[in-house]
Parts: structure tokens; sequence; C-alpha cells
């Protein structure tokens, strides 16, 4: 591979992707634009059923209806990492020290560095991704460069527990909140909600009330992890089953500011369908060395002479957009 050349390097880097996070990869999409703007057509749910009619009579007519197109912009997000010629000499984590054999060959050093680099990089954008896709479901909106995108999240289905009412105050009816939930999900997108995604404080409430103990089915747990494909430290373990819905405690953090916060709130809990519409759109990655990229990442590498630095760079344009926003209820319960 020729670490000089942007199209070979991208094309490595997109070949060898570290893993999305938990909700990336189980209720968004993925599609990639060649064009800075995206249309998106943001739908409603129909629970419309076909009608029977007399044998020999007209076809009854069902119209295309239950959806908007709308247009938003996506915007980058650019990383870059140097290396000096005294860091191609340094041992890399997890390698082994040795004495034998002199000085690292340095070329070699360098071509493994950019790759963990690179991959580092890229991680930190699925990071990135996972944070404003989580955002956009627990806020309803996501703002990005000073844009806000209101993906018409109906009042209904963002619900503030107070009082005696919270999960954890003695009048909590937690299976009932999870039934109403479940039914308003059916009710206005016509899907059903299979998921309880829970912040911390939340996942504890739930799990110490007792009627819930009775209920939770802890059968099968390791069985349907792999059954999902979720690999460990994607950010969600799964708790169990109750009433249909899989539960998942998400531990997923963020760096913010140097303090750490967890991506859900603690307090929140999303009940979700996995078949929500719901897509993370990479917008067009434009470049003046490697060109206009229509790609999730995008990555070359360049050298300055003084300082002499070696850099590389991971590049990306992702705008997660909830498309079907009836398809879930967000709520404050403790």
């Amino acid at each position: 591979m020729d670490i000089t050349s942007p199209i070979e390097l991208t094309q490595e880097l997109n070949e060898h992707l570290p893993p999305s996070r938990f909700f990336t990869s189980q209720f968004f999409g993925e599609q990639v634009h060649g064009t800075v703007g995206v249309m998106v057509d943001i739908v409603k749910g129909s629970t419309k059923i076909a009608p029977y009619g007399h044998r020999g009579a007209e076809a009854t007519t069902a119209y295309r209806d239950g959806y908007e197109t709308k247009t938003f912009n996506t915007y980058p997000i650019n990383l870059k990492r140097p290396t000096t010629a005294i860091d191609m000499l340094k041992r890399m984590p997890g390698e082994a020290v040795t004495f034998v054999g002199g000085a690292r060959n340095a070329e070699a050093a360098a071509v493994a560095m950019m790759a963990h680099d690179q991959a580092e990089l890229a991680n930190m954008v699925n990071r990135a991704i996972e944070k404003y896709s989580i955002d956009a479901l627990v806020n309803g909106t996501l703002t990005v460069a000073g844009e806000t995108i209101d993906f018409g999240v109906k009042a209904s289905h963002k619900v503030t527990k107070t009082g005696t009412a919270t999960w954890d105050g003695n009048a909590a009816k937690i299976v009932d909140d999870l039934e109403d939930w479940q039914a308003l999900v059916a009710q206005d997108s016509g899907l059903t909600g299979t998921d309880l995604v829970l912040g911390k404080r939340a996942r504890k409430a739930l799990l110490a009330d007792s009627k819930v103990q009775k209920l939770l089915d802890l059968r099968n747990v390791n069985g349907l992890t792999a059954e999902l494909n979720l690999m460990v430290g994607r950010g969600a373990r799964y708790l169990g089953n109750l009433g249909g819905l899989r539960l998942w405690a998400y531990d997923e953090i963020y760096d913010n500011a140097g303090t750490p916060t967890a991506m859900v709130p603690d307090a929140k809990v999303i009940l979700i369908s996995k078949d929500i519409r719901a897509t993370v759109h990479y917008g067009a990655i434009d470049d003046v060395q490697g060109g206009r990229f229509a790609t999730k990442m995008f990555s070359k590498t360049w050298a300055t002479e003084d300082p002499s630095v070696q850099w590389v760079a991971v590049k990306s344009a992702p705008l997660p957009v909830i498309e079907q926003a009836d398809g879930y209820v967000v709520a404050t319960v403790v």
C-alpha cells in the first residue's frame, strides 16, 4: 500500500473500519452521498388496512402519503495527528521490548504507527456519530455547527415522570408505563417497540422494582447477545427480556471538557423499535489533495519540512437523521 496515495489510504481505511457503536449499529442505517446537502424523506407511520370489496367492483385507491422531503446540510469532522522522527523510534503500545538488532526500522515503524493512528482517529469519529445519534433521539433535535435540525418528535413521545410517578418512587408503575409507550409507538408509527435502553439511575430503579424482578426473563442472555452480534465494548450490555422488550444497560461515556459524561443521561430511557427509519447520512468530502470523495471516511498523509513532521488525517461528514420520529419514546423516569 502506498501511504502517500489518498485513494489507497481511504480504501484501506473503509475496508477495516472499527465496528460502529451500539445505537448506530442497531437502530441506524447508513447512506453515502456525493453531495454536501442531503435530501431526506421524513416519514409518518401508517396503520391503514386494506378493505374488502365486492367481486367485480372497482379496486380501492390507495394514495401515497405520510412523508415530507427535507434537505439538510452535512458538516465535516476533520482529525489529524503528527508523527515526528523520534516518535518513529519509540516502542508502540503492546510492542515487545527488545534490544537485539539495534534501532527500529524507522520506515516500517512509520507505516505501523500510521495504521494505528488511522484506526484510533476513525474510532473517535465513530464515537462522535454515536453521541450525536443519541442526542437526536434524546432531544428530538440535533444541533451541528450552529444549525438545529428538528425531527418533529411529538410531545407525547417525550415523557417526564415527576413526584410519586417516578420509577424510584413508592408508586412507580414501570410495567404499566412500558405498556403505554409500546401502545403509543404502535398507534403513531405502526411499528412494534423492541428495545429499551436505560441510563444508569433509570436502570437501577427498574431492576430494584419487585414486579419487574418477577417478570424479567434472564434466559439465554449470552445467546441473544451473540445472536445480535454485539461485540464487547460497543457500549451496551443485554440485561434480559421484559414483556417482549430487550433491556439494555448503556454504559458509553464521552469526555465533556475533561468531565466523563454519560451519552444516555442517567435518568433517561429510550423505548425504540428496531425497524425505525433512522440513517447516518455521509456527505461528500472535499480535499484539494485527494479530490472529491463520496465515502464514509477519508484519509491522507503529508509531511512538513520545518518542523519535520509526518501527518495522518481522517475526515468524515456524518449526519444522523431520525426519519420516523414516531418510532420511539424517550422518557425521564427518575
